[in-house]
């Protein structure tokens, strides 16, 4: 999901006799799909979190948090640099193009329950996400814990939250996550039949 992908050229692929003529397009029809493609690259760029030094949100665990793990990891440091490893962390938190966001996740949740039952749970939900985060923001070759699991886990929360079961949601997805993360539970362990108990 994370990794470019080398695109073969389709013309490299044909011979002379296989390629069509280009279709022609009125001039003005061609200027406007120019400009929105170019309008929709602006907003895609826009839209992605990218790591600038002095500039770590203070809603997020601090950056000397992530800069530890990162510098822990030598495997990782191998194929990803620190910056894109922070990219992640930013990206996991405020989403991008394929993932809205471990805030969006929150305020869901947070929506889910009283003022006072969220203000109970936040630091934990909180906590869950550092755990997450800190593996989850590492390179695709490197990481244990994956997007499947991200998304299954925020479905066991809601799912457990709407069943007022969401603190011992919590709980388990956190013992789970730092499980993951210390290679102690493989990714085939992690399923929704795991969870069944605090979903249904």
């Amino acid at each position: 999901m994370r990794r470019n992908s080398q695109i073969p050229n389709p013309k490299s692929q044909l011979s002379d006799t296989d390629r069509s003529p280009t279709p022609r397009f009125p001039r003005a029809l061609r200027e406007a799909s120019r400009l929105t493609f170019i309008a929709c690259l602006a907003l895609c760029g826009c839209a992605v979190p990218h790591y600038a030094k002095g500039q770590w949100p203070e809603a997020l665990p601090p950056e000397s948090h992530y800069g530890r793990a990162y510098n822990a990891d030598a495997e990782n440091a191998k194929v990803q640099t620190a910056e894109q490893y922070f990219d992640w962390v930013l990206r996991f938190y405020r989403g991008y193009s394929f993932y809205p966001g471990w805030g969006h996740q929150e305020k869901t949740l947070a929506k889910m329950m009283t003022a006072e039952e969220w203000a109970a749970l936040a630091p934990r939900v909180g906590e869950l996400a550092r755990v997450i985060s800190t593996e989850w923001s590492k390179d695709n070759r490197v990481r244990k814990l994956d997007s499947d699991m991200l998304v299954l886990w925020g479905g066991v929360l809601k799912k457990a939250a709407g069943l007022r079961r969401v603190d011992a949601a919590v709980a388990r997805l956190h013992e789970d996550a730092e499980a993951v993360s210390a290679g102690k539970l493989g990714k085939a362990e992690v399923t929704a039949a795991r969870y069944e108990g605090l979903v249904k």
